[in-house]
């Protein structure tokens, strides 16, 4: 028998580190002056399912696919999906982007798709 190192057992697992984007390339930047960015940046604390004024809404964090109401709502009643997205820099901002906007998931041939790349906290 002879020593190879190729074939040793590795025992410690490599760490997964928390992404941390140094530019996003995913969506469409929204301004901070957008009047539509407060309900995101308002909820963006609180994961799970909301519903204020008529608007179902659903916060994820590290989300790795686009996400319907069914069957917690009506799809017939709640058919459009908007997403958008927290992105986490490097220099410690974080940048918001729709990701989509007014999206009919009910044509879509499947509506959980995965968001491909990143993995963005969305609404």
């Amino acid at each position: 028998m002879k020593f190879n190192q190729d074939f040793i057992k590795q025992t410690s697992k490599v760490a997964k580190s928390n992404a941390v984007a140094n530019e996003v390339k995913v969506g469409k930047p929204m301004s901070p002056a957008d009047p539509l960015l407060s309900r995101p940046a308002t909820l963006s604390e609180s994961p799970g399912w909301h519903q204020q004024d008529g608007v179902v809404v659903h916060v994820a964090r590290n989300a790795r696919a686009f996400r319907t109401p069914k069957p917690r709502h009506d799809p017939e009643e709640f058919s459009l999906r908007s997403s958008y997205g927290r992105f986490d820099l490097k220099d410690g901002s974080a940048e918001w982007r729709q990701l989509e906007q007014n999206v009919s998931y009910g044509d879509l041939p499947y509506s959980c798709t995965g968001l491909i790349g990143q993995t963005p906290m969305y609404l």
